[in-house]
């Protein structure tokens, strides 16, 4: 990491440090930490490139696999769901597991445990700078498989914009809670794999039917069910992550 980097980090960290002390405010210091993030990331991109080069590859090679008259026979309604979500799935992985790769470098998890933010708050910030880069991830997938597909994505947005952030929230929840807790162990990359994809599949289940529906068009009330899991699974996620967040990094 250039010095240009370090000092970035170091200043996040002071930010974050004396975020409680100045402001008193907890949603203050979550942003200094997820600003400070993103700033790291937007001079390396080494996250976020990895991260779409994977996804377009894993999204390119089902496109091509398919064939035109597959994907006419079949429609973008029945493809796109399953195609969209193993992209965003595996090559998320790759970007999470970075989310305490500044602190693990320069071995400063610690000292931002212990300076004088509430730990929930660190948790916050790092699943804010998490969300922000999916999301950018998600934003240039899903223009790329309308047009492989051939489906409308402007009519469709509303509904599979949220259908996304729906089942977005829940996977990057857990994903930076896993994170910070291999982020420590020698096989940390296979172990967060091992642990996520498995929890992820009540999830990916749900994404795959909304998806669909969003896609076609037609109500979201038709898969009012599969969201209403979603957004129980979302709330048990994020809760219990803010609870456990501060015990599993003093460790």
């Amino acid at each position: 990491m250039s010095g240009a980097d370090i000092t970035t980090a170091a200043t996040g960290t002071t930010m974050a440090t004396g975020a409680r002390g100045r402001s008193g405010s907890y949603l203050g210091g979550a942003l200094r930490i997820a600003g400070k993030d993103l700033r790291l990331e937007m001079r390396r991109l080494s996250g976020l490139t990895a991260m779409l080069v994977l996804a377009i590859a894993i999204v390119m090679a089902f496109a091509f696999c398919f064939g035109v008259p597959t994907m006419k026979r079949l429609g973008p309604e029945r493809l796109v769901p399953a195609v969209l979500w193993i992209s965003i799935l595996f090559s998320s992985l790759s970007g999470l597991r970075g989310a305490f790769a500044s602190e693990r470098e320069h071995e400063t998890l610690t000292a931002l445990v212990l300076c004088p933010v509430d730990p929930s708050a660190i948790y916050l910030g790092k699943l804010l700078s998490n969300l922000a880069l999916v999301g950018a991830l998600e934003a240039i997938l899903l223009p790329l498989t309308a047009v492989l597909f051939g489906w409308d994505l402007l009519p469709a947005l509303p509904a599979v914009a949220l259908v996304v952030f729906l089942h977005t929230l829940g996977f990057v929840a857990l994903g930076t809670l896993f994170s910070a807790m291999v982020t420590r162990l020698r096989q940390g990359e296979a172990l967060l794999a091992i642990l996520m994809i498995p929890l992820s599949v009540p999830l990916i289940i749900s994404a795959g039917k909304a998806t669909g529906v969003a896609i076609a068009a037609a109500p979201l009330s038709e898969v009012r069910f599969w969201l209403g899991l979603t957004a129980v699974f979302d709330a048990l996620a994020l809760a219990g992550s803010l609870l456990l967040f501060g015990a599993l990094v003093e460790e």
